[in-house]
């Protein structure tokens, strides 16, 4: 018998964790709904623990990719539980 809304379950549940706001990526999917009708849709990707930012060079004013450790998840690229975006 399938369990109903409400019902106690007993076998162990899997904590919860949320992908990193800082460090994640987000990309777009497209998906083919019929032969002549397709659908984009946002997908979130889980980062890798860094950040990458441009950074302007000091005299010559050209940027420069600087790459470091994500501020929010410390490297871990998952938050130990559930977390909405801030």
């Amino acid at each position: 018998m399938a369990a109903r809304y409400g019902d106690a379950v007993d076998k162990p549940v899997a904590p919860a964790r949320t992908v990193c706001h800082g460090c994640r990526g987000v990309t777009t999917v497209t998906e083919q709904t019929s032969p002549d009708q397709y659908v984009s849709r946002m997908m979130i990707v889980p980062g890798d623990g860094t950040v990458t930012r441009m950074v302007i060079g000091i005299g010559d004013l050209t940027e420069v990719a600087a790459t470091e450790t994500c501020p929010v998840c410390n490297g871990e690229d998952w938050l130990p539980e559930f977390l909405p975006p801030v």
